[in-house]
Order: structure tokens, then C-alpha cells, then sequence
């Protein structure tokens, strides 16, 4: 009885599907953009449970923002930064933030090298003073915030470099890094 009421009940869902679907799709409309999907980029929930952020771009300005959203009523709530608060005025790609979410690491300009590893100019955007510091002078590899947001960890040239965001001091780590021999601070491929 039991297996013969599932059988029926799948029947009747396919049947009353399958007419729903009698549309055909040409090439034309998938290369026109017909089914392009429309959404949002990635969010990033927020500690607090109640907000979000969403990196938006208005490409008629050539603005890119990371904007607070509320989860309850989804609305905007703040630009919490804007490509025009920045002094290169670079808008910027992606961005992290510190593990208490004071601060914002945002990449810019960034530049393929192979895959997955990228090159970039990077700011620290301080959310309670609205500073904006640029990390270096030069294009720079995976950026991580320490764990304490005090300190910006990053790579160039196969080295390792600390940037202390309070006084905006580069101190180097490692001084050994050579292209195609030792690479600190770099996932290489394993073969």
C-alpha cells in the first residue's frame, strides 16, 4: 500500500510537471542573455546576527561599495565604504574584515599571476574612525589580517612583511624568498 501511494503520488507530480515544460530554448535567446540570472554578489554575514554586507558596483558611476543590509526588512542600512572615499579612487574588488570587523582589507587593482594567486594595492578601511591606509607602495600577495586586527601579514617578492596599521611600519620577516627556489608566505603546487 505504501509503496504503490508513493508511485501514484510521483506520477501525478511528473505529469503536472512535464506539460509546464513544453517551451523550447533556442541558442539565440542563451546568447542574447534571455536566462541571464539576476541576484546579488556574495554576502557576508555580520557577527552582530541582525546585518550583512554586500560588495555593490554602480557601473554608470564606476562607484564600488560595501553596503550594510538588514536581514529582518533587507534594507540598505549604510555605505560603510565607498571607491570614492579612497585617495586613489581604485574601486576595489573584494575586501575582509578584521576578526572584530573594525577594520576592512580592500584589494584593488588586483592582477592575475597564475590560477589563483593574485597581485594587488591594498587598503585598511578603520569602520570606527573611517581611515583609510594604504599597505604598501607596491602590488602585494595574500594580505591577512592577525588575529588581533593590529597587524596586516603579506607577501612580496617570495617574502614575508608585517605592516603595523597603528604607526604604519613595514617590518621584514624573511629575507631568503628567490623566484623559483624559496617562496615564504606562498601555497605553492604540490606535484
Amino acid at each position: 500500500m505504501n509503496k504503490s501511494f508513493v508511485l501514484i503520488f510521483l506520477a501525478v507530480c511528473f505529469l503536472n510537471y512535464a506539460p509546464a515544460q513544453q517551451k523550447k530554448i533556442s541558442l539565440e535567446e542563451l546568447w542574447s542573455g534571455a536566462y541571464v540570472t539576476e541576484g546579488m554578489e556574495a554576502i557576508y554575514p555580520l557577527k552582530n546576527g541582525k546585518h550583512y554586507t554586500v560588495l555593490n558596483t554602480d557601473i554608470t558611476k564606476g562607484i564600488v561599495s560595501i553596503d550594510k543590509y538588514d536581514y529582518n526588512t533587507l534594507e540598505k542600512i549604510e555605505t560603510m565604504v565607498s571607491s570614492q572615499d579612497l585617495t586613489s579612487k581604485a574601486a576595489f574588488s573584494s575586501y575582509t574584515f578584521s576578526t572584530d570587523e573594525s577594520k576592512i582589507l580592500l584589494a584593488t587593482e588586483e592582477t592575475p599571476i597564475y590560477r589563483r594567486s593574485k597581485l594587488g594595492i591594498y587598503y585598511i578601511y578603520d569602520v570606527v574612525t573611517k581611515r583609510i591606509t594604504q599597505i604598501a607602495d607596491t602590488w602585494i600577495q595574500e594580505p591577512t589580517f592577525s588575529p588581533d586586527g593590529k597587524r596586516v601579514a603579506f607577501a612580496n617578492n617570495n617574502n614575508i612583511y608585517l605592516f603595523n596599521i597603528a604607526d604604519g611600519t613595514i617590518s621584514k620577516i624573511t629575507s631568503d624568498g628567490a623566484k623559483n627556489k624559496i617562496i615564504n608566505g606562498i601555497a605553492d603546487w604540490v606535484y
